[in-house]
């Protein structure tokens, strides 16, 4: 099996398969390069085999493929959403608690103002949306953009007052939970 070394704070091509990291002056143990993999790759505690010629090294495991006929379609809940907003489970938890939804937002739908434990990365695929961290303006999103929040960030995102968006988000649990519910945006904080 071949390996390939990333060097610390480097994310290099790796093969699906592993990841392997060599710098042992920058990652000085087991819990530190868990740490490096959770924050680079989403994926948590209990994938890392062992040493292998010197070098942490984690197997990934094996594939799966979700089918799209097996995509579970639902109206999201009220107290989440302000609009008609649908999600489909893309990519259940799992072992790795990596999350994977399409969210669907008609003209004038959004989340709530809400946190990730882990964060959370959308990847805009179509339309026109806004999204907004807490204390800052909000900004505008188009089909192609990327978005990432951190860690607790407080924030809400949905489609704009003339157009429906859509977006794939991706989010790891932290002792089960996803997310964090809080109050719904209000007309006036839409509004912008």
């Amino acid at each position: 099996m071949s390996n390939q070394s990333v060097p610390a704070g480097e994310i290099g091509e790796a093969t699906a398969s592993s990841v392997a990291f060599t710098d042992s002056s920058r990652i000085a143990s087991h819990t530190e390069a868990e740490g490096l993999a959770a924050r680079l790759f989403g994926v948590r505690f209990g994938w890392w085999s062992g040493l292998e010629d010197g070098c942490w090294v984690g197997r990934l495991g094996r594939m799966e493929i979700y089918r799209a006929e097996a995509f579970g379609v639902r109206l999201g809940q009220a107290e989440y959403f302000t609009g008609e907003v649908w999600q489909e489970v893309m990519v259940p938890g799992g072992e790795s608690g990596v999350w994977v939804l399409r969210v669907s937002f008609p003209p004038k739908a959004r989340t709530a103002w809400h946190t990730h434990p882990l964060g959370q990365i959308l990847l805009v695929t179509s339309g026109r949306g806004y999204v907004q961290k807490w204390g800052e303006a909000r900004q505008a999103v188009v089909a192609g953009d990327v978005v990432r929040f951190e860690a607790g960030e407080k924030h809400w995102h949905g489609a704009t007052a003339d157009s429906p968006m859509q977006h794939v988000a991706i989010q790891t649990a932290l002792a089960g939970s996803t997310a964090d519910w809080l109050e719904l945006v209000s007309d006036a904080e839409y509004g912008g």
